[in-house]
């Protein structure tokens, strides 16, 4: 999810792609999610085949369409927490998001912090990484040890 937030900026080195266009609304980030999940579950499942063939024992850790599908909702996730960011910042000389296109054209923009706040952007950091963390943590099977008084 982390890794992309940082997608949609993207567009620049694309000639079909504006500036804060298409890469900037859900649309985008819904068929960038369903290529993850496509990839990612193809590629185990092709994975989960061939060591089936080799050794005859089905790998249960892969699970290509758990991780495919956990895989695709942390890019949707990313790209739009990446949108809204733009939605709620102001001071860029960036044009304002339309994340409803080609729906709704008109800009959105709700202006709540300046785009080079210090504090805005390092609280979002701090509290991004301890929630991925654990997200994958729990994901890998992770189980805490609980204390009782």
């Amino acid at each position: 999810m982390l890794i992309t937030t940082r997608f949609p900026n993207r567009e620049l080195g694309v000639s079909l792609l504006s500036r804060r266009g298409f890469a900037h609304t859900v649309w985008f980030a819904a068929i960038v999610s369903v290529i993850t999940f496509g990839l990612t579950a193809g590629i185990l499942y092709i994975v989960s085949i061939g060591l089936i063939e080799l050794g005859e024992f089905r790998p249960t850790i892969l699970q290509p369409t758990l991780t495919g599908l956990l895989l695709a909702i942390g890019v949707f996730l990313g790209i739009v927490s990446h949108i809204i960011a733009d939605v709620v910042v102001v001071g860029s000389t960036k044009p304002a998001p339309k994340p409803l296109w080609p729906v709704y054209r008109s800009p959105i923009t709700i202006a709540l912090f300046e785009y080079d706040d210090k504090l805005v952007n390092s609280t979002a950091i701090k509290f991004a990484i301890p929630i991925v963390t654990i997200l994958l943590l729990l994901k890998i099977g992770f189980d805490p040890i609980y204390i009782y008084d």
